[in-house]
């Protein structure tokens, strides 16, 4: 697959399933989220649901079949952290390490930069090597380390903060 195949685009609910099915990877088989209950079609609609045009949700697919999803959330629904959002970034198992995850941030950042987003937060396991790379090549420095702050698969897992003040990315 050639990286100029690859179309992102925004999410639409027939989305959702692919959306799901790569998201449940993750949750079944990974710490790359916290999330310990497998996702459902249903679950991932609602969820879609509470996305609007200030926190987006994008999809990177070719001939049809969905590589991997992002989102912007609101961070906190205090009015004073209406300019920050966190970004998540999914990449179904088969096209890791094919740079979806990078095009997918990339245009995350750009589309916050023209939404006035000041500041993109991310929180990634301290395990999550890749992601942790991915996000520090786009322009994101450590806040801190929050130690011991889940628990998945039997275990604590220490999850690093990330900020991305967008006067400085790989846009």
């Amino acid at each position: 697959m050639k990286p100029a195949q690859v179309a992102i685009r925004a999410a639409t609910p027939e989305d959702v399933p692919s959306i799901a099915a790569i998201y449940g990877h993750a949750v079944l088989n990974t710490v790359a989220t916290l999330d310990t209950e497998e996702p459902t079609t249903a679950s991932m609609s609602e969820w879609l649901s509470h996305h609007d045009a200030a926190h987006p949700v994008i999809v990177a697919s070719v001939n049809g079949e969905t590589l991997g999803w992002g989102s912007l959330s609101a961070w906190s629904p205090k009015g004073g952290y209406r300019t920050t959002a966190e970004a998540s970034v999914y990449v179904a198992p088969a096209h890791h390490g094919s740079g979806i995850g990078t095009r997918l941030l990339q245009d995350l950042i750009a589309r916050a930069r023209a939404l006035g987003v000041h500041v993109i937060v991310a929180r990634i396991s301290a395990e999550n090597r890749t992601s942790l790379q991915l996000v520090a090549r786009c322009g994101f420095t450590p806040v801190g380390t929050m130690r011991e702050s889940g628990f998945k698969f039997d275990r604590y897992v220490d999850v690093e903060v990330l900020q991305l003040t967008l006067n400085d990315s790989c846009i």
